[in-house]
């Protein structure tokens, strides 16, 4: 996934991955219109992805869960591909409140910042966050 390449830009990457077999899912921000969510959810392979926060990656601060909830169920409404979420899910107790609104939740920072700053507590860190991630499997059935 490329989240920076502008959609009007797209066509090529979206033409270069279905040649060759990728996926190319779609970053989706909250204030893209109706009409563009359209065109960015037929263009897209994969998932779309809907961010957790609308702050940058790394992104440590509060989430705004209904925002969150009522940009999924906008999503659905104009997509069947699944939905996936990322910034701003720093803690496993974050990625509890997050997972229950999509269909995936992707963990990047704070792994890479436990590998580079602290590796020994990385394995406790994917440990967590699988721990409260599996709640999210029993509790959604």
């Amino acid at each position: 996934m490329v989240p920076d390449l502008p959609f009007d830009q797209s066509a090529a990457w979206q033409q270069v991955t279905g040649s060759v077999g990728l996926l190319a899912p779609a970053l989706v921000p909250r204030q893209v219109s109706r009409e563009r969510l359209g065109e960015v959810a037929a263009a897209a392979s994969g998932w779309l992805y809907a961010p957790a926060s609308t702050g940058p990656t790394g992104y440590h601060g509060p989430l705004d869960t209904p925002a969150l909830a009522q940009e999924v169920e906008r999503l659905r409404a104009g997509s069947t591909l699944p939905i996936v979420s990322v910034i701003g899910v720093s803690t496993p107790a974050k990625a509890a409140l997050v997972a229950p609104l999509v269909d995936a939740v992707i963990i990047g920072t704070p792994i890479v910042h436990a590998l580079a700053n602290a590796p020994h507590n990385a394995p406790r860190l994917v440990a967590e966050f699988d721990d409260a991630l599996a709640a999210r499997q029993v509790n959604r059935g």
